[in-house]
Protein backbone atom coordinates (compact mmCIF):
# COMPACT_ATOMS: atom_id res chain seq x y z
CA UNK A 1 0.00 0.00 0.00
CA UNK A 2 1.35 3.33 -0.64
CA UNK A 3 0.98 5.97 2.03
CA UNK A 4 2.94 9.53 3.07
CA UNK A 5 5.17 10.42 4.56
CA UNK A 6 3.97 12.66 7.91
CA UNK A 7 6.73 14.99 7.68
CA UNK A 8 7.90 15.52 4.17
CA UNK A 9 4.98 14.22 2.00
CA UNK A 10 7.29 11.88 0.66
CA UNK A 11 5.16 8.76 -1.18
CA UNK A 12 6.25 5.19 0.60
CA UNK A 13 5.63 1.80 -0.04
CA UNK A 14 4.00 0.05 3.86
CA UNK A 15 2.74 -3.71 3.88
CA UNK A 16 1.04 -2.66 7.36
CA UNK A 17 0.75 0.87 7.46
CA UNK A 18 0.63 3.05 10.85
CA UNK A 19 -1.22 5.75 12.53
CA UNK A 20 2.33 8.07 11.65
CA UNK A 21 4.17 6.94 8.54
CA UNK A 22 7.17 8.24 7.88
CA UNK A 23 10.49 7.65 4.83
CA UNK A 24 13.22 7.62 6.90
CA UNK A 25 14.54 8.55 11.27
CA UNK A 26 14.98 11.96 10.24
CA UNK A 27 11.41 12.83 9.60
CA UNK A 28 10.35 10.57 12.80
CA UNK A 29 12.32 12.80 14.96
CA UNK A 30 11.22 15.79 12.91
CA UNK A 31 7.79 15.27 13.22
CA UNK A 32 8.16 13.88 16.75
CA UNK A 33 9.94 17.15 18.06
CA UNK A 34 7.20 19.08 16.76
CA UNK A 35 4.16 17.45 18.08
CA UNK A 36 5.36 15.50 21.27
CA UNK A 37 6.57 17.59 24.04
CA UNK A 38 7.80 14.79 26.22
CA UNK A 39 9.02 17.09 28.76
CA UNK A 40 5.37 18.78 29.40
CA UNK A 41 4.17 15.03 29.79
CA UNK A 42 6.16 14.12 32.33
CA UNK A 43 6.84 17.49 34.75
CA UNK A 44 7.59 16.70 38.07
CA UNK A 45 9.64 13.22 37.08
CA UNK A 46 12.76 12.21 38.62
CA UNK A 47 14.33 9.11 37.44
CA UNK A 48 15.27 7.31 40.62
CA UNK A 49 17.37 4.25 38.23
CA UNK A 50 20.62 7.26 37.78
CA UNK A 51 23.40 4.92 37.65
CA UNK A 52 26.43 5.86 40.01
CA UNK A 53 28.24 7.34 37.82
CA UNK A 54 25.65 9.85 36.48
CA UNK A 55 25.25 10.78 40.47
CA UNK A 56 29.04 11.38 40.39
CA UNK A 57 28.70 13.35 37.11
CA UNK A 58 25.28 15.65 38.00
CA UNK A 59 25.63 15.92 41.65
CA UNK A 60 22.83 18.64 41.36
CA UNK A 61 20.02 16.25 40.03
CA UNK A 62 17.25 15.59 42.84
CA UNK A 63 15.88 11.87 42.88
CA UNK A 64 11.91 12.36 43.88
CA UNK A 65 11.51 9.47 46.48
CA UNK A 66 9.51 7.01 44.85
CA UNK A 67 7.54 3.82 46.04
CA UNK A 68 7.88 -0.14 45.22
CA UNK A 69 6.80 -0.11 41.86
CA UNK A 70 3.89 -2.40 40.61
CA UNK A 71 4.21 -2.59 36.96
CA UNK A 72 1.96 -5.40 36.71
CA UNK A 73 -0.75 -3.55 38.26
CA UNK A 74 -0.28 -0.30 36.26
CA UNK A 75 -0.31 -2.71 32.76
CA UNK A 76 -3.68 -3.93 34.22
CA UNK A 77 -5.26 -0.52 34.64
CA UNK A 78 -3.81 0.28 31.61
CA UNK A 79 -5.30 -2.43 29.76
CA UNK A 80 -8.52 -2.34 31.12
CA UNK A 81 -8.64 1.75 30.07
CA UNK A 82 -7.86 1.19 26.54
CA UNK A 83 -10.47 -1.48 26.53
CA UNK A 84 -7.09 -3.80 24.57
CA UNK A 85 -3.85 -5.60 25.75
CA UNK A 86 -0.99 -3.96 26.00
CA UNK A 87 1.29 -4.60 22.47
CA UNK A 88 4.47 -6.22 23.00
CA UNK A 89 7.28 -3.45 23.57
CA UNK A 90 4.34 -0.90 24.54
CA UNK A 91 5.46 0.57 28.15
CA UNK A 92 3.47 2.23 31.08
CA UNK A 93 4.87 5.25 32.33
CA UNK A 94 3.87 7.07 35.43
CA UNK A 95 4.35 10.75 34.37
CA UNK A 96 4.44 12.35 37.70
CA UNK A 97 7.26 9.34 38.82
CA UNK A 98 5.39 8.14 41.34
CA UNK A 99 5.03 4.33 40.50
CA UNK A 100 2.50 3.67 43.07
CA UNK A 101 -0.12 6.42 41.54
CA UNK A 102 -1.86 4.22 38.74
CA UNK A 103 -4.41 6.74 38.43
CA UNK A 104 -5.46 6.68 34.43
CA UNK A 105 -4.39 10.11 34.10
CA UNK A 106 -0.83 9.53 35.18
CA UNK A 107 -0.24 6.53 32.50
CA UNK A 108 1.16 7.14 29.33
CA UNK A 109 1.51 4.49 26.91
CA UNK A 110 5.06 4.83 24.96
CA UNK A 111 6.90 1.89 23.14
CA UNK A 112 10.09 1.36 24.93
CA UNK A 113 11.98 2.81 22.59
CA UNK A 114 10.30 6.15 23.15
CA UNK A 115 9.94 5.37 26.83
CA UNK A 116 14.33 5.38 26.94
CA UNK A 117 14.11 8.36 24.84
CA UNK A 118 12.76 10.42 27.56
CA UNK A 119 14.22 9.63 30.09
CA UNK A 120 17.50 10.52 27.94
CA UNK A 121 16.13 13.64 27.30
CA UNK A 122 14.93 14.31 31.06
CA UNK A 123 18.62 13.54 32.13
CA UNK A 124 19.82 16.21 29.39
CA UNK A 125 17.43 18.27 30.36
CA UNK A 126 18.88 17.66 33.93
CA UNK A 127 22.03 18.16 33.35
CA UNK A 128 22.04 21.25 30.98
CA UNK A 129 20.42 23.07 34.69
CA UNK A 130 17.09 22.53 34.02
CA UNK A 131 14.46 21.11 37.01
CA UNK A 132 12.14 19.66 34.24
CA UNK A 133 9.47 22.29 35.60
CA UNK A 134 10.29 24.97 33.43
CA UNK A 135 7.20 26.17 30.66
Amino acid sequence: MTVKCDQCGKAINRSQPRDHNFCCVECRNRWNSQHVDYAALSRGHRAQHLTELNKERNPHCRVAERGKPNSKKARRIAEEYLGRPLQAGEVVHHMNGDATDNDTSNLLIMTDKEHKQLHMFLAMEQMEGGDGDAE
